[in-house]
């Protein structure tokens, strides 16, 4: 009989209703993107509202299902069809392998408490704990609890939620289906009873017969070698949509167009940090930095184009190491990339000039051990110097992973290996985006040598930087080749040997000790 009062109770939302599908076009309402979203200013902080009170939780989910069933008259029993099917959490990591452990189940891990108002978009950031600790709020199916706790990663709950997909064509709790309209109503009473309104499209409408794609455009504002700049996408960069607890998210192409992977019927915030799978740029040594905009139905598009600012700094971070772990690189090897056993680079962006003049430091041990962050990044005045500096000590990063026992060596001829091969890919990779680009200047150090230049040009000039010595009469080797004679060697020579075999076909190789003379000795 139950059933038979269910079915009564969900044809009576079926009938005049609309059936939501995500391949049926004219369900949607596609928005064209605009220019940059009036009103949002990357330089801005963002203004932090109201902590709402969630709809999904199960007990606002029953009331809302009581009140459906007060207004129909049916008799369905609540607790049929009202489950847990995902926790809203507090984690606290103590350290980066829980932080790796967590991200790697893919679940979305947030800055912001979900439920937090955002009154006006802008970033936010913060310093990161004293303690190292790592807080991030998450929505976690019922089934990866269990593997949470197995783990011991400390967290706390904050709600039992019932959330279900309101985008599919049915529902099934405990043997009943249930159609997407009677969710709808489901749904859009328990906001009602929650006064969430507000996060209506449309608050007139009975029915929400449309669903939305977030989507837009972001962009990055790019300082030339020459002075002059130009506006770019801000490639592989993740969007994520967020309405109280339910995520979605899409990847911005080369042009920083980006569409979100699900659809919503309400309006939602979006957010947008330097973080994908391989790498994490972090705000100094623990902190966070996002970009996060106020509800909406409409596209975000805005340009990252202070180059004063802490956001186009940490931008520019990202650009090198998406480059280094996703673009072309003419075949070199990548850095150390994420797995289930294998730890997620951290990159430590400091937004100040480093006292000595460092411009970054690697110590991949960090990594190995868990213990801070591998990579430093210090802020410099120039972005093509900054877009240099973190290929450059990404590819130390690189050269450790393919030459772990090599790499770590403590001597003189060890160190020269080290420096030129990052010196001479990190300027190779960053002249692939800004042509005439040279490289820095060490001038006539002996180990951060620009011997790869005089290893790939055709030029019969002398080596570069006031370096006084014969004509450069090698020539024709690829920036592979030159990697690939590194791997596994310890000094000059034995690089200097390795190229010599790799290509017999290269006839300028018998000058190959002029020239490594030139630079090591």
């Amino acid at each position: 009989m139950k059933l038979k009062l269910c079915l009564i109770f969900i044809m009576a939302f079926i009938i005049g209703c609309t059936k939501i599908s995500i391949n049926d076009a004219d369900s949607h309402t596609q928005i064209p993107t605009p220019q940059d979203t009036k009103f949002f200013d990357e330089t801005q902080r963002a203004v932090l509202g109201d902590t709402l009170e969630i709809p999904y939780t199960i007990e606002n989910m029953k009331r809302a299902f009581e009140s459906l069933q007060m207004q129909t008259k049916t008799g369905t029993e609540v607790d049929e069809i009202i489950i847990t099917t995902h926790y809203y959490i507090k984690v606290t990591m103590k350290n980066d392998q829980e932080y790796d452990f967590m991200f790697n189940l893919g679940i979305g891990l947030f800055f912001l408490p979900l439920e937090i108002d955002v009154i006006k978009g802008g970033f936010i950031d913060n310093e990161g704990n004293p303690d190292g600790t790592i807080i991030r709020y998450c929505v976690v199916p019922v089934k990866l609890i269990e593997e949470i706790k197995r783990n011991n990663i400390e967290y706390e709950m904050i709600s039992e939620l019932f959330m279900p997909d309101e985008e599919s064509d049915l529902i099934t709790k405990n043997g009943n289906s249930y159609s997407v309209s009677f969710i709808e109503e489901l749904v859009r009473e328990a906001y009602i009873i929650t006064n969430n309104q507000d996060w209506f499209a449309n608050y007139e409408e009975t029915l929400l017969t449309k669903s939305y794609t977030p989507h837009g455009r972001i962009r990055y504002k790019d300082y030339l070698v020459n002075g002059d700049s130009t506006i770019i996408g801000m490639e592989g960069l993740t969007v994520k949509a967020i309405r109280l607890t339910k995520t979605a998210e899409g990847i911005c192409d080369k042009n920083g167009y980006y569409t979100c992977d699900k659809t919503f019927k309400y309006k939602w915030k979006y957010e947008t940090s330097f973080e994908r799978y391989d790498f994490l740029v972090r705000n100094g040594e623990s902190g966070t930095f996002a970009y996060v905009s106020e509800k909406t139905t409409s596209p975000w598009s805005f340009t990252i184009s202070d180059s004063h600012s802490k956001g186009h700094f940490m931008a520019t971070v990202f650009r090198a190491c998406h480059r280094y772990y996703y673009g072309d690189i003419h075949g070199l090897k990548r850095p150390p990339q994420n797995s289930f056993w294998k730890a997620q680079m951290k990159i430590a962006a400091i937004f100040e000039y480093d006292p000595e003049g460092i411009y970054g430091t690697t110590n991949m041990s960090r990594r190995f051990l868990g213990i801070g962050n591998p990579i430093k990044i210090y802020k410099d005045s120039s972005v093509v110097n900054l877009f240099d500096t973190t290929i450059h000590e990404l590819c130390h990063a690189s050269h450790w992973n393919h030459s772990k026992d090599q790499y770590g060596t403590r001597t003189d001829e060890m160190k020269k290996v080290r420096e030129s091969l990052a010196n001479g890919i990190a300027g190779y990779i960053t002249s692939l985006l800004y042509p005439g680009w040279t490289g820095l200047n060490y001038g006539s150090d002996k180990y951060y040598t620009h011997i790869i230049d005089d290893l790939i040009d055709t030029n019969t000039s002398p080596a570069k930087y006031g370096k006084k010595a014969p004509y450069d009469k090698v020539e024709g080797y690829s920036i592979k080749q030159i990697e690939d004679a590194v791997v596994g060697v310890e000094s000059t020579n034995e690089w200097k040997q390795n190229l010599y075999t790799i290509d017999s076909s290269n006839s300028t190789r018998v000058y190959l000790t002029e020239l490594f003379d030139i630079w090591f000795n």
